[in-house]
């Protein structure tokens, strides 16, 4: 459920339109427009049938929905050094960070686990199956998802696989 309260494009009053939430001086509810994206109209054409609306308005619920979307559904994961990059590619809802990029690459596994917590991120993706023998993971927040593989057109075959054991991790976590 989106909280439309801080989307200047949209207000909504209990005496009009049952309260729903509507384009700025109009009577046309917000929910018509995702209606009708579903269903395959272009915006274009969405703000010539509903007159009082602009593409401005559109474009201001449109990237107000992706935010709220994106900060509900965003999970902040690191790849350890064994992951292969283009991974990342199929995790775009998601922000990702490599233990390379972030300056970690010769860190010990506590520490990085420790740097990674402290820094917010909420899943490493390793290969490191030795991984859980060797640290007392019990007392840490992060969730961690081992590849078993480090070739990339294995991992490839199961991104979405993959894609769902970060997302169920996550939750855990």
């Amino acid at each position: 459920m989106i909280d439309w309260s801080s989307c200047e494009a949209v207000e909504r009053d209990p005496e009009r339109v049952s309260g729903a939430w509507v384009f700025c001086g109009t009577r046309v509810p917000v929910a018509a427009l995702f209606e009708n994206l579903e269903d395959g109209a272009p915006v274009s054409e969405f703000v010539e049938w509903f007159p009082g609306i602009t593409l401005a308005q559109v474009r201001a619920v449109l990237e107000h929905a992706a935010r709220s979307a994106l900060a509900s559904a965003q999970v902040r994961v690191l790849f350890d050094q064994g992951t292969p990059v283009p991974l990342r590619h199929h995790l775009s809802e998601h922000e990702v960070a490599t233990a390379y990029d972030c300056g970690w690459a010769t860190l010990k596994n506590g520490q990085l686990l420790g740097v990674a917590e402290a820094n917010g991120f909420t899943v490493l993706v390793t290969t490191d199956s030795n991984l859980k023998y060797r640290q007392n993971l019990a007392s840490r927040r992060i969730a961690i998802v081992v590849l078993s593989t480090t070739s990339w057109p294995r991992i490839r075959a199961v991104t979405d696989r993959v894609a769902l054991a970060i997302a169920a991790s996550a939750e855990g976590a």
